[in-house]
């Protein structure tokens, strides 16, 4: 039992020397690994001399020994309360104490207070976490920044874009009204196009009408100008049969003057012959008088005959003209009426792509209506997700170089204020 006490001795001095000089892993590693199965081993040792003890054979060793194993065990108990006490130290020290550090400054970081420094306190096993927290803080703090940048250039942006989804709503639903005025006045337009149509359509029968009255009009006229150049030369031929009786009454009223003369120179034997040659002298006077006169009627009917030829030449001409002409315009009404039938179908496909354009447009007010509900629910998020953020505190440096630099702080490192650690420095290790 006593070598089993010394090695238990042996295994607890190195433990309590790596403890003063902090060792804390070959601290950890007697303390799991070497000091467990000699303090069992001890512990049998010690119940089976217990056990010994109490017969009768090694009752006298017994009670020559007892004095030295009640100071052994006393020795004993006195090093494990000794183990226990540094042991409770060394954890409330170097684990529960930075532990409640690391638990208080992640409690003030979920306040929202980034800004608040944690400071190191050596290599154990809470010391390795504070390089991540402190990373991670920063990260945090980094990234609080950006998201409260990009959070109010998003509320601005966001307010923008709703501004211009209602000027471009407005602008849309005057376009629309415009649209349906359009339509309306191209509605008007497609039915005075085709009244211009049917007007063409009946302007070209009547021009058609026209021609073919002024084809017979020509005819007429002709017929007209025949006849008279017919008449003019039956006046010709009544004015030669005319200008024969002019001469036979001349003639004859040279026999009867010539007979008047014999009857004289006959004496009382010619007065009744001088009579009938006196007679026969008027009645050619008054046959030449009535000839010339018919004469002249003659060349007058054959003047105005001929004037009234040339008239009705010059009117079938004029005929002719108005024919040509009226055979033009038929033509140019057949073209205006084709024009007229394009120009309907034109804007009666103009009329559809209008209507269509209106229900575009209209689609597009219900879209841009659309947009502009969904901007304002941004704007809405955008202002939430700002509150949210302002619920982090990350210090006056850090907000007024936010504002100075106006970019995302995902890469930067706050400026951090210093501040008093929970627990002692590394120095207390000495007064372990």
């Amino acid at each position: 039992m006593i070598d089993d006490w010394d090695k238990l001795l042996s295994t607890i001095m190195p433990m309590l020397t790596a403890a003063r000089d902090n060792r804390q892993e070959q601290f950890r590693q007697i303390f799991r690994k070497d000091y467990p199965p000699l303090s069992v081993k001890f512990g049998e040792t010690a119940e089976k001399y217990t056990h010994a003890i109490q017969s009768n054979v090694m009752l006298d060793r017994a009670n020559e020994s007892i004095a030295q194993n009640r100071i052994i065990l006393l020795s004993a108990l006195l090093a494990g309360i000794l183990t226990l006490i540094l042991t409770d130290r060394y954890l409330v020290k170097f684990l529960t104490t930075p532990l409640n550090y690391i638990k208080n400054h992640l409690e003030t970081l979920s306040a929202g207070k980034l800004h608040v420094e944690i400071n190191d306190f050596g290599r154990n096993c809470a010391g390795q976490l504070i390089p991540y927290i402190r990373s991670m803080q920063n990260s945090l703090c980094g990234t609080v920044s950006a998201i409260h940048e990009t959070s109010s250039s998003l509320y601005s942006s966001t307010g923008r874009i709703r501004e211009g989804n209602e000027q471009l709503s407005a602008r849309t639903d005057q376009q629309a009204a415009a649209i349906q005025e359009t339509s309306a006045s191209m509605e008007e337009l497609i039915s005075t196009v085709k009244n211009n149509a049917e007007n063409v359509q009946q302007a070209r029968i009547l021009s058609e009408e026209t021609q073919k009255m002024a084809k017979k009009g020509g005819e007429l006229t002709a017929d007209v100008v025949e006849t008279m150049e017919s008449i003019s030369e039956s006046s010709r031929k009544i004015a030669d049969i005319t200008g024969v009786i002019n001469s036979i009454s001349f003639q004859t009223n040279i026999l009867a003057l010539n007979a008047a003369v014999e009857a004289a120179r006959a004496g009382e034997q010619g007065r009744g012959f001088a009579v009938v040659a006196s007679e026969v002298r008027s009645l050619a006077q008054r046959s030449a008088q009535a000839a010339k006169e018919i004469e002249a009627l003659i060349n007058e009917s054959v003047s105005r005959v001929q004037a009234g030829s040339e008239l009705v030449t010059t009117a079938g001409n004029a005929m002719d003209t108005i024919i040509t002409s009226v055979t033009h315009v038929n033509a140019l009404m057949g073209e205006i009426s084709v024009a007229s039938d394009e120009q309907s179908r034109g804007i009666a496909q103009i009329g559809l792509a209008m209507n269509e354009m209106d229900g575009v447009t209209q689609q597009n007010a219900v879209l841009v209506q659309e947009a502009s509900t969904s901007a304002e629910d941004l704007e809405m998020e955008a202002q939430q997700l700002a509150k949210i953020i302002a619920v982090f505190d990350l210090g006056g440096e850090v907000i007024k170089a936010a504002k100075h630099d106006n970019r995302p702080l995902l890469n930067k490192s706050p400026k951090v204020t210093p501040s008093q650690p929970v627990g002692g420095s590394n120095n207390n290790w000495e007064t372990f």
